[in-house]
């Protein structure tokens, strides 16, 4: 039953990977910056994750529970979004708002690799933890899936 609330953590990381993956670093940096800034903003994007990872972890701790954080996360991947629909591919496609969208993606990377990660763990116990996790790997690749697909055959925007 526990496992019901792990999706909406999961639909969001696996939609927002894929619209990055698929769409932003395809229609907005490769197209604006050029192809070779798609591995710059695709490496700010892991970076700020690895950076920020032990400073959220450590605020989660403070705070007794990653939820918070987790919920933090979200917001991320959320203003991610929010961004791109708002924007236009002109201004989203200058290096600032790249880097600054691909910081925001990371802190969000960073929360659901670690935070979202821990919190399953103290959760889940004893033989309960190994199906939890398998079941965060499912879902997180069905949505995925999903949206590479919507990415696929969704009309072009802007």
């Amino acid at each position: 039953a526990l496992c019901r609330l792990l999706v909406p953590t999961n639909l969001a990381f696996g939609l927002a990977a894929a619209f990055l993956n698929g769409w932003f670093l395809n229609a907005i940096v490769a197209e604006e910056l050029g192809e070779r800034a798609v591995g710059a903003v695709s490496a700010i994007v892991v970076a700020s994750a690895a950076l920020l990872a032990l400073p959220l972890g450590r605020l989660g701790r403070s705070l007794g529970t990653q939820r918070p954080v987790v919920a933090l996360g979200g917001a991320c991947f959320g203003l991610f979004a929010v961004a791109t629909l708002i924007f236009s591919r002109e201004a989203l496609g200058r290096w600032a708002a790249a880097v600054a969208l691909a910081v925001v993606f990371g802190a969000g990377r960073a929360t659901w690799e670690g935070n979202f990660k821990s919190s399953v763990a103290d959760d889940f116990h004893d033989n309960t933890a190994t199906a939890a996790f398998a079941n965060v790997t499912v879902q997180s690749g069905l949505a995925s899936t999903l949206g590479f697909f919507l990415n696929a055959h969704a009309p072009p925007r802007l």
